[in-house]
């Protein structure tokens, strides 16, 4: 089961109304009870065992009542540690699935996974319109890698700064097409809170949290920290 963070803060709370709720109909049903026995006809006296069992009924409820308060705290408490985690990849560089990324300062970076090698693979870049703005074709092992783009065109302009999407067409030894999965990374500016689903904010675009497949130190960063 995943719990979402937003939720399980949003509705933090129910089940102490619904102890307030069951205590204050425990109440009026002792009252009402009370007033029988006072009330009752001596010949035809209330059903002792019936007056149990629904005692019985209340406590039950009460008790499903706690525990539903304690898990309240615990979803509470998990929610807290998503976000504080959340927070603490601002300056990182995150690896997320999805053929789209962000063209900026003249770098848009891709990792793609294939299961073949191909001596004639296709990558091509394509802009928010569907128009293609760059091919090459290039050989490709199996296995893990990168492709970065530097924004030229393949008529040799610059491409402005946006989301582009690549798409990687291979062929294997025997002919064979095969498809190549991509992933996209970049440094992590920020969290959105506001959905109902985390969103980390990569080169001002959205992330769904649970699209992120790993989060690395900013290389920048490291070096940094070695020359101070």
């Amino acid at each position: 089961m995943t719990i979402n963070p937003i939720d399980s803060l949003s509705s933090l709370g129910t089940a102490q109304a619904d102890s307030v709720k069951i205590a204050d109909d425990f109440d009026t049903f002792l009252t009402l009870l009370t007033t029988q026995l006072q009330n009752q006809d001596p010949l035809e006296p209330l059903d002792t065992h019936q007056m149990t069992q629904q005692l019985v009924d209340f406590a039950g409820v009460e008790q499903s009542i706690q525990t539903n308060k304690n898990l309240e705290t615990l979803s509470a408490l998990s929610a807290s540690n998503v976000i504080t985690s959340a927070v603490d990849y601002i300056g990182k560089i995150a690896t997320f699935s999805g053929d789209q990324s962000q063209l900026s300062g003249g770098l848009a970076t891709w990792s793609y996974s294939s299961p073949d090698e191909s001596a004639e693979a296709i990558f091509s870049i394509k802009d928010a319109n569907g128009n293609e703005v760059y091919s090459e074709t290039r050989s490709l092992d199996e296995g893990s890698g990168t492709f970065n783009w530097n924004g030229t065109t393949s008529q040799g302009g610059i491409a402005p700064d946006g989301l582009y999407t690549l798409n990687i067409s291979a062929t294997n030894a025997s002919g064979t097409n095969f498809s190549v999965s991509t992933q996209a990374s970049g440094l992590v500016e920020g969290v959105d809170m506001s959905g109902a689903e985390l969103q980390l904010i990569v080169k001002g675009e959205p992330i769904p949290f649970s699209d992120v497949s790993s989060v690395l130190l900013n290389p920048e960063n490291s070096e940094e920290e070695e020359s101070s």
